[in-house]
């Protein structure tokens, strides 16, 4: 299967590739490998940034963003289809 990658985020650790289906692969600098992070979205993910307190800002083509909070693994999301607001995620995001 193909992997196609549409944005890069590089931090002191790792550097951060999004793709499809809610999939950011990140390689770790120092052990040479990747783990995959998963949101719970199927849309393909436009952009990544970390803001303040080493929180991460996710775009997506469909879904909106995601607010990610690293050290509790939870995901707070606005849904551009709704606009209902932010709303905490039920689906925390995985890392593998």
């Amino acid at each position: 299967m193909n992997q196609a990658f549409y944005a890069v985020r590089e931090c002191e650790d790792d550097i951060c590739f999004a793709s499809d289906r809610g999939r950011i692969w990140c390689y770790q600098k120092q052990g040479g490998e990747f783990r995959l992070l998963e949101l719970p979205t199927k849309a393909r993910i436009t952009s990544i940034h970390t803001v303040s307190n080493g929180n991460t800002v996710v775009t997506t083509d469909s879904d909106g963003f995601f607010l990610l909070q690293p050290e509790d693994k939870q995901t707070y999301a606005l849904f551009s289809r709704d606009l209902q607001g932010i709303v905490r995620s039920t689906d925390s995001f995985r890392l593998m």
